[in-house]
């Protein structure tokens, strides 16, 4: 069996799907039927179709492996494992390594910061830079946006000129792309 993808990384936003195509090649002798499992993710966010391929010997068939993260799942990259296995021929399974990148939610936009202990304590917030680096502690979100963020932006900006640093933060719309690179 010969497993491909065409693609080692799958972006995606919370609450939403996107699909990854498996090409599968039955190298065997004998009629083999082939499945899918995602390892890394909750079961029920995850459709691979068809449940078993069935494949012919020298046969070339396509597994769709849907994934729909959900909306609490921390944006950033995950590591995932597809796992192809075979139920006829017996083959050793083959894994896909796959880079899931997770957008943050566009519904999540915080304008003041989470409090606990039935609104007593201030969450700790650790803003990050694109590099995954701590930019800034706070216990103040708004007075970071209003105050901070105009001096933050001039140093980040010109370190990280494929992100996006709009003027207006409180109207901007939160994505994890970065602009594609020579715009």
């Amino acid at each position: 069996m010969r497993v491909t993808t065409a693609r080692s990384e799958l972006e995606v936003t919370p609450g939403e799907t996107a699909s990854l195509f498996v090409d599968v090649v039955n190298t065997d002798r004998v009629i083999d039927g082939v499945s899918a499992r995602v390892i890394g993710l909750p079961e029920e966010s995850i459709r691979c179709e068809p449940a078993l391929l069935p494949l012919f010997p020298d046969a070339t068939g396509q597994l769709t492996v849907t994934v729909a993260p959900p909306r609490h799942m921390v944006a950033g990259r995950h590591p995932i494992a597809i796992e192809i296995s075979s139920h006829g021929a017996q083959a050793a399974a083959q894994y896909l390594e796959i880079t899931l990148i997770v957008a943050p939610d566009p519904q999540l936009q915080l304008t003041s910061t989470p409090r606990i202990a039935k609104g007593r304590v201030a969450v700790v917030l650790h803003l990050l830079s694109p590099a995954q680096r701590p930019i800034q502690v706070t216990q103040d979100l708004r007075g970071f946006w209003e105050r901070t963020y105009p001096e933050v932006k001039k140093e980040l900006k010109g370190r990280y000129p494929r992100h996006p640093w709009p003027d207006d933060p409180w109207s901007a719309k939160a994505t994890a792309r970065a602009k594609p690179r020579g715009t």
